[in-house]
């Protein structure tokens, strides 16, 4: 007769506690990395849509306004970005001045009210935005920010653009 040996209950138990014990550590570590990764991606949406916005009224010649935090259907004038659940924006001005030293640095950066909409011109530029908008895309304790500045260009970064010295 054959002597077939399978595993026993103590090792089969031994072996759970371990894969337990490896997911417990693990868990925060990936609900981290799928919240960076969330914030990751609306940044990137919302900068994907103030440039689209920003090509389409250089390209047809027309404002093209996107609106923030409402729904609705895009046209080639009117573009619709919503922010997702458990993410808040925090809009701020900025000015570069060049101080007596001949440096350039941010003369001031105030926090503004919720902004609904951002209208480009057909020039590419923003209207009625004589000055720099960072917005600052927050959930729990990750920050990414989306800088336009008033001739349109956008850029995202992981730091505040109003912190230091500015080159615009």
């Amino acid at each position: 007769m054959q002597n077939n040996r399978g595993f026993t209950l103590i090792e089969l138990i031994v072996t759970l506690i371990i894969i337990s014990i490896v997911a417990i550590i693990a868990a925060p570590k990936v609900q981290d990395l799928t919240l960076k990764r969330k914030l990751e991606r609306t940044s990137v949406d919302l900068e994907k849509i103030l440039t689209q916005a920003r090509s389409d009224a250089v390209v047809f010649r027309k404002k093209v306004t996107v609106n923030l935090n409402t729904a609705g259907k895009d046209s080639a004038q009117s573009k619709y970005w919503n922010i997702p659940s458990g993410q808040t924006l925090i809009f701020k001005t900025g000015e570069c001045i060049t101080n007596d030293n001949g440096k350039k640095t941010w003369g001031y950066s105030s926090t503004i009210p919720t902004l609904s909409k951002i209208v480009f011109l057909p020039q590419g530029n923003v209207e009625n935005f004589p000055q720099n908008l960072e917005i600052q895309i927050s959930s729990n304790s990750y920050t990414k920010y989306v800088y336009l500045t008033n001739f349109g260009k956008v850029t995202t970064t992981n730091k505040s653009n109003f912190d230091g010295d500015c080159t615009s």
